[in-house]
């Protein structure tokens, strides 16, 4: 097994009879089998994939991976904050992507498609390897890995959901209000639910609540303008609401278990092992 961990990405092939764990609850993951069959057990959950079988598996679960004898398969592991989503769509469809099952969701795919994954998955193995490997195309990689899976799960819908199309809805409103509409009340009403009936919709698909995910698009904007060096951390404090900068710093350290000002400069040191 060959692993290649690099920030807040990594990709693992597994080409043995091995039992294989992972502990980045805050991962997405993707695990997909090209030959022979494998066990997955996260949290209380577990699933059998044989064939041409995608598993997609939301933030919040360790991942126990059990390959068959003569199997061959590769996990995918990703942070929303390597993704860095700017286009609000996509981020919503990555988002739902993941969460239409709240414990996991396995995907059967044609041949085509998933000839097309692995050549991808193939090259973002590939770019890992490299002492610099571009950030820029490992994310142009993971993109169109999502999307070939976000396009082939829309035109396969046996039906549509109702609740999937307000969680879309939802994360639509946050990335437009979040920054200025921080109670759950005004996205409840916006989509004409409840904010009871609005987190259990969530919590039912997700295990989150609405103000979790109201609080996280916060302050991944504000990692977004640490990291773009432009601003300082009052600055960023005072864009995002917060008038005053200890609370600031207090709320963003109890958030990302780290001060704003270390995790800028974290940032700036592990990013001088890409390249762009």
């Amino acid at each position: 097994m060959d692993n290649f961990f690099k920030d807040q990405l990594f990709i693992a092939k597994l080409d043995s009879e091995s039992v294989v764990q992972w502990y980045e609850s805050g991962y997405y993951y993707i695990l997909w089998l090209e030959k022979g069959s494998v066990i997955v057990k996260f949290n209380n959950n577990t699933e059998h994939l044989v064939g041409n079988k995608f598993l997609l598996i939301p933030p919040g679960n360790t991942l126990e991976i059990e390959l068959m004898e003569d199997s061959i398969a590769y996990c995918i592991g990703f942070s929303i904050e390597f993704l860095r989503v700017e286009a609000k769509e996509y981020a919503s469809d990555v988002f739902t992507l993941f969460i239409n099952h709240s414990g996991g969701l396995q995907l059967e795919i044609d041949k085509n498609y998933f000839r097309h994954a692995k050549v991808i998955t193939l090259m973002l193995l590939r770019e890992l390897k490299l002492e610099q490997p571009s950030f820029q195309i490992l994310q142009a990689y993971m993109k169109v890995i999502l999307l070939t899976l976000i396009r082939y799960r829309k035109l396969h819908l046996t039906a549509p959901d109702i609740n999937i199309g307000r969680i879309h809805d939802f994360f639509m409103l946050i990335y437009k209000f979040s920054l200025t509409k921080k109670r759950v009340s005004f996205y409840a009403s916006e989509l004409n639910l409840s904010s009871k009936r609005l987190n259990q919709i969530l919590n039912s698909y997700s295990l989150k609540s609405a103000s979790y995910y109201i609080q996280e698009n916060v302050f991944m904007e504000a990692k977004r303008l640490l990291i773009s060096g432009k601003f300082s951390i009052k600055e960023v404090g005072e864009k995002l609401g917060f008038e005053d900068c200890a609370y600031f710093s207090r709320c963003f350290k109890k958030w990302a278990g780290i001060s704003p000002d270390k995790y800028r400069l974290e940032y700036i040191s592990k990013m001088g092992n890409y390249s762009v």
